[in-house]
């Protein structure tokens, strides 16, 4: 590792060129596959009973098209009046020239007589469209019906609005998209800031933000390459911004503090660029692996989001450890002692000669002095904070949020409320019960009055919707029953599992035919099962993962032990927070966040895996220093505290910086992002304060030299290590 650095700082143009064209080269990919290779669907990677149901009724319906619905309203006309009937017809006219690439067919009350397609009131209609393609592909050609949506929306009289599969991916892509360039904003210009008054200079400061966003834009050109491969989903840009922006400024951030400590200690620059790589940039690499073992636990969930997630934060941190090993030491050599130019006036820029460990001036020394001086008591103090916000999780409740929470001046939401009001739409929906294999038409018609028998029993469920269909060869049939449950709600999510356990099996067991619960009902409850089955194998794979690398590289087995419960602290305060804030409603206009009564169902487990891959970079950072300073003297209490006080500034800024990214995602009106944006934020704020300059000091001073302590029996194990002797 320190012959590379060296390498790379003795020559840096060849360095620094191959990253140009490898940016550029990521700007074209960007520019030209990224879009075609993440989809909006959200899908499966094994086949639950709801897809398998989807894949058997592709031979009775054919391939899935895009619908949407375009909501006419007048708060001076009835549906009766012709003025209404000329504005629906003008409308269907213009849709119908955009052709049969675009448009497959549309229909309206005029048409059909339909008396579910007009309002209670009478001054609302429907006209129903189908899109000629699927809802990815629908994504480009519903903007054209939308102008024409637009159009007549500013008719007088008139209020036109549009709703569907396509026009909600399309709305959700836009608002995704702005939530992101927000997010960089407001993340970027605070890490800025903070940079900037760590470093004291300019030079310094900007240098972290230009390598996080160079690495970006290479990471995003890898997801468009395997996109079009593999298709991700659209959530993955979201997902590499915000860990590449973290990730990357806090690994350039520690390097180029060590580097100009090593300087300030006279050594000329090619040597401190060589200790530098021996100590902090193994420590970043060290880190980097363990955030990426964390990240394996999203990978690992059979879901689209979640496989898209995973592979889009492991690839940028990758490329962030990459550019940490050999961009940035070519940068360093390129620059010298012109990396602290452009100094910022009255700031300290941080260059005494050493790290002064036991000056009486120094506050971190104090504190941590203070901290050892009373462990139990500090120990105490934050625990008896702490737990209680964490046993919050006991009332986390996971979900699907709908349209409603997104912004509410949104045309689809009004579109949303106008159905939900107005027409049966809003509330009735459909569980789909599919049979696949061959049957004989009065075996099925005996099923059907059976299950019309029992769906009258239930109490969710109102009745069979019509005859069932079936495909010409009695092997497909599809039986709709209406259910008033909200897709994605515990109640929906119960009343799959009664068809599925009890009233499906008595009511087919005369057929030998496959019955599959499907629909959207069934695709929501097989999700959360899905996550509750594989959530107890992620929390194993990442603790065990991330103990074994802390044992090695610290030859302890108290060390890793402490690290994981200390995260599994954060993570549960993150949780409980979350509780309070978004379900309980305890301070959310504060922020400027919805109440909600329900946390999306795959964020806890995402937020575990990422927050305990975060939270790891500061134990390792500051415990390196300190295992640094403890070889040398044997002291473990001496040790604290040079650890606590020669990584104090740069561990907050890193901690603040990754705030600030944080908090800006948090800012954006997706609520999704909302609730990842601040789990995230509070579980690192506190990671890189409380537990940083309270829990580990008070802990490392009870423990004393059983800190160190391994076990005779697992000294085989490798070491690896994150400093070389200087």
């Amino acid at each position: 590792m320190e012959k590379l650095a060296v390498y790379c700082a003795q020559n840096p143009f060849k360095v620094i060129f191959s990253w140009l064209f490898i940016f550029a080269l990521s700007i074209y990919l960007n520019i030209s596959f990224l879009e075609d290779g993440l989809t909006t669907e959200f899908t499966f990677i094994t086949q639950p009973e709801s897809e398998k149901g989807q894949e058997a009724l592709l031979d009775l319906t054919g391939p899935r098209l895009a619908s949407e619905l375009i909501v006419v309203k007048s708060d001076t006309f009835k549906v009766s009046n012709p003025e209404f009937e000329n504005l629906v017809t003008s409308i269907q006219t213009d849709l119908t020239k955009l052709g049969p690439n675009i448009i497959k067919n549309n229909y309206s009350y005029y048409q059909t007589q339909d008396p579910q397609s007009v309002s209670k009131n009478q001054n609302a209609t429907l006209i129903g469209l189908t899109l000629s393609v699927s809802v990815d592909a629908g994504i480009k050609n519903v903007p054209k019906v939308i102008e024409i949506v637009d159009k007549y929306n500013k008719e007088p009289n008139f209020e036109v609005l549009i709703l569907g599969e396509a026009s909600i991916a399309s709305a959700s892509n836009k608002l995704s998209e702005e939530d992101l360039i927000r997010g960089e904003s407001i993340g970027g210009s605070v890490a800025l800031v903070i940079l900037i008054l760590v470093f004291g200079g300019l030079v310094a400061g900007v240098l972290p933000l230009i390598l996080a966003l160079l690495g970006i834009v290479i990471a995003t050109g890898l997801v468009a390459i395997i996109g079009n491969i593999y298709q991700l989903s659209f959530f993955i840009t979201n997902m590499v911004t915000m860990i590449g922006l973290a990730v990357g400024i806090d690994y350039t951030l520690f390097i180029i503090s060590r580097y100009r400590e090593e300087r300030n200690q006279d050594f000329d620059k090619i040597e401190a660029v060589r200790r530098t790589a021996s100590t902090a940039t193994r420590s970043v690499v060290i880190s980097g692996i363990t955030v990426m073992l964390a990240l394996l636990g999203i990978v690992i969930v059979p879901t689209l989001v979640f496989v898209s997630l995973g592979i889009g934060a492991l690839i940028v941190v990758v490329v962030s450890i990459l550019i940490s090993l050999t961009l940035l030491p070519s940068l360093i050599g390129l620059l010298g002692d012109k990396l602290n130019s452009l100094r910022v006036p009255f700031l300290n820029s941080r260059t005494s000669k050493s790290v002064e460990i036991t000056s009486s001036a120094n506050i971190w020394v104090r504190f941590a002095g203070f901290v050892m001086r009373f462990p139990i008591i500090s120990l105490v103090v934050v625990l008896i904070v702490l737990v209680p916000i964490s046993m919050q999780t006991n009332s986390l409740v996971t979900g699907a949020n709908g349209i409603d929470t997104m912004p509410e001046d949104m045309d689809i939401v009004k579109a949303y409320n106008v159905l939900s009001e107005e027409f049966s739409y809003g509330s009735i929906s459909t569980q789909d019960i599919v049979v696949s294999g061959r049957f004989a038409p009065e075996a099925l018609n005996s099923a059907v009055e059976i299950l019309s028998q029992l769906v009258q029993g239930d109490p969710d469920l109102i009745g069979i919707l019509g005859t069932p269909q079936i495909n010409s060869q009695n092997d497909v049939a599809l039986i709709r029953i209406a259910t008033a449950s909200v897709v994605g709600s515990s109640q929906s999510e119960n009343t799959v599992k009664r068809l599925r356990d009890s009233i499906v099996p008595e009511a087919f067991s005369g057929l030998d035919s496959s019955i599959y619960v499907s629909g959207d009902h069934a695709f929501y409850a097989d999700f959360y099962q899905m996550v509750d089955e594989f959530t107890p194998y992620v929390f194993a794979l990442v603790l065990t993962l991330s103990f074994i690398l802390l044992m090695m590289t610290f030859r302890s087995i108290v060390i890793p032990i402490k690290a994981v419960l200390m995260n599994l602290l954060s993570v549960g305060v993150a949780y409980g927070l979350l509780v309070l804030v978004f379900q309980k409603g305890i301070g959310n206009e504060i922020f400027g966040f919805q109440q909600t009564d329900i946390i999306e169902a795959w964020i806890p487990l995402f937020l575990f895996c990422v927050v305990f891959g975060l939270s790891m970079d500061y134990h390792v950072f500051l415990l390196s220093r300190v295992k640094e300073f403890y070889n040398k003297t044997k002291d473990n209490t001496l040790a604290v505290s040079y650890g606590l006080s020669s990584t104090a500034t740069i561990i907050t800024g890193a901690g603040l910086i990754m705030v600030a990214v944080f908090g800006g995602f948090a800012l954006g009106e997706m609520l999704m992002m909302q609730q990842i944006g601040f789990g995230l934020l509070v579980a690192i704020l506190l990671d890189s304060t409380i537990i940083r300059i309270i829990l580990v000091p008070a802990s490392m001073k009870l423990l004393g030299e059983y800190n160190w302590y391994m076990p005779k029996w697992l000294e085989w194990l490798p070491t690896v290590k994150f400093e070389a002797e200087n």
